[in-house]
């Protein structure tokens, strides 16, 4: 496998996954909605998620003139090819064989989760975009770092001093040990990359920390502190007008954030975290996470090399700190994603070194999975025998609103006021450039997602009648209500759950 094919490889999957996106025909699911609807007003933060998705979004659908689903997702394929190529450069530098870099570069582009991610739009695709790039720059500084290290033992320097106890002057022609100009882009670059990686998740936090802790163990992995400092003062400036927009807006994105961390008290959940744990085969597939596994054990039991150690602390600890954020809450599968920036890494030196077959095996079955996957969107019925379609999630969403729209027509109403936040998402989009108005049913109690906090309904604004969905019996003393109809979809997200509409007056609504 050859650096040249590879690349190629990456743009020829990349170009496939946009090619079958035109054919998709899945919906938007809630949170791609939701992301959606925040690129229409930009800003430098939003409830949920810093800014980086809404303004990925903007520039697709600004260049393709269009907010249909194709321009929407655009930008997952191609921020997902970018990062195969960063991966490749990373383990280049890392680990100084142009093979390693060509099998990460291979395998990182096939996994099952960018190629699921690769179909939909997300906060992980432009978040391990800069991951790598920041894993890179840091590469590259401690490569430096460690070159004039060597020369200054090497020469002396450090020890050269004249019998008063002053240093000595350096070797003639040769720059002061203290120059910092061979890696200011790099550092500069560093600070970048982190600054742009929190306005895409806070989950890059994860990478200072562990490029900290490989730092403090693996010593060729260590930065001069002139560009550490450069770098923090970078990040820190690109991600300050988030900083600021949070604190106007009471720290809502940071609020939601430890909202979803949800620990409340003591509970070992040992089923989450044997799912979370079992999920990861599944997200890199079983080769690659099995022999990160196999790779993590040889290095504790003091058999990995340097740079084993360092691509092991780069990785594990995400996982490791997800499994017992599962084990006291909850987890999703894809939350360890900026794990697999090095994980992938670790995984193909560690096949390279003990089972070369395992490497094409491994290709041939996540590729299987990442060249099916844009044909299932483009089927999204197909389902196993006596089950509900693979893609059951994102499906059905679209027809329910448009129902729900020909009931307001029907009844005059140019209102409808829903409390779910899947319906919400999903009647926003789909009833863009319409005449009904979409809201949030108030409820009094604090704001749980971002269409309470922007699109409630007020009845003076918004109309005094209304079509409410609900999943739950309404009844009202203070106005008039009229049943419109039940809904029970049996296929498509709502499989299995039930709804009813209303015509209401919106004095009924008052929390």
């Amino acid at each position: 496998m050859t650096s040249s094919r590879v690349v190629l490889l990456i743009l020829a999957l990349t170009a496939y996954r946009i090619l079958l996106l035109a054919f998709d025909r899945t919906d938007l699911f809630v949170d791609e909605a939701q992301y959606w609807m925040w690129s229409q007003h930009l800003d430098f933060g939003y409830y949920s998620k810093p800014p980086m998705i809404a303004w990925v979004i903007h520039l697709t659908t600004a260049l393709g003139g269009s907010d249909s689903r194709f321009w929407i997702r655009l930008s997952s394929p191609l921020l997902h090819g970018a990062t195969a190529l960063a991966l490749m450069h990373f383990a280049r530098t890392v680990t100084r064989s142009a093979r390693i870099a060509a099998w990460s570069g291979a395998s990182f582009v096939t996994l099952p989760g960018v190629a699921l991610s690769s179909v939909f739009v997300s906060t992980d695709t432009s978040l391990l975009l800069f991951y790598a790039l920041a894993a890179l720059a840091t590469a590259r500084l401690s490569t430096l770092h460690a070159v004039r290290a060597d020369v200054d033992i090497r020469m002396g320097i450090g020890r050269d001093m004249d019998r008063s106890g002053e240093r000595a002057d350096p070797a003639p022609g040769r720059p002061p040990a203290t120059m910092i100009a061979p890696g200011m882009i790099s550092a500069l670059g560093l600070g970048l990359a982190i600054g742009l990686g929190l306005l895409s998740k806070y989950a890059m936090l994860y990478f200072p920390v562990t490029a900290a802790l490989a730092a403090h163990v693996v010593r060729r992995s260590r930065l001069r502190w002139q560009h550490a400092a450069i770098a923090t003062l970078v990040a820190f400036m690109t991600v300050l007008p988030n900083l600021v927009w949070n604190a106007r807006h009471g720290g809502a994105t940071f609020r939601h954030t430890s909202d979803n961390i949800g620990w409340s008290g003591f509970h070992l959940h040992v089923d989450r975290a044997a799912g979370f744990f079992a999920a990861q085969f599944g997200v890199v597939g079983p080769v690659i996470f099995g022999a990160m596994i196999a790779a993590l054990i040889l290095t504790l039991r003091g058999r990995g090399t340097a740079t084993d150690r360092q691509l092991v602390i780069l990785s594990w600890p995400i996982i490791g700190l997800l499994v017992v954020q599962a084990l006291m809450s909850r987890a999703y599968a894809n939350w360890a994603a900026t794990a697999y920036v090095a994980g992938v890494v670790l995984a193909v030196c560690h096949l390279d070194a003990t089972w070369k077959r395992g490497l094409w095996i491994s290709l041939a079955l996540n590729g299987a999975v990442a060249v099916a996957l844009p044909l299932l969107c483009a089927f999204p019925e197909t389902h196993l025998p006596g089950q509900p379609p693979i893609l059951n999630r994102y499906l059905g969403r679209s027809a329910l609103s448009l129902s729900l729209a020909d009931q307001a027509r029907a009844e005059g109403l140019t209102t409808i006021v829903a409390e779910d936040r899947d319906i919400l998402a999903d009647l926003v989009y789909t009833l863009r450039g319409s005449e009904i108005a979409v809201r949030a049913r108030p409820t009094g109690q604090p704001l749980r997602n971002s269409y309470e906090q922007d699109r409630t309904y007020a009845p003076l604004q918004d109309g005094l009648r209304v079509l409410l969905v609900t999943a739950e019996p309404f009844a009202c003393m203070a106005g008039t209500v009229k049943l419109l109809a039940t809904i029970q979809p049996q296929t498509g997200f709502l499989q299995g759950r039930a709804l009813t509409s209303y015509a209401a007056d919106g004095r009924c609504l008052r929390p």
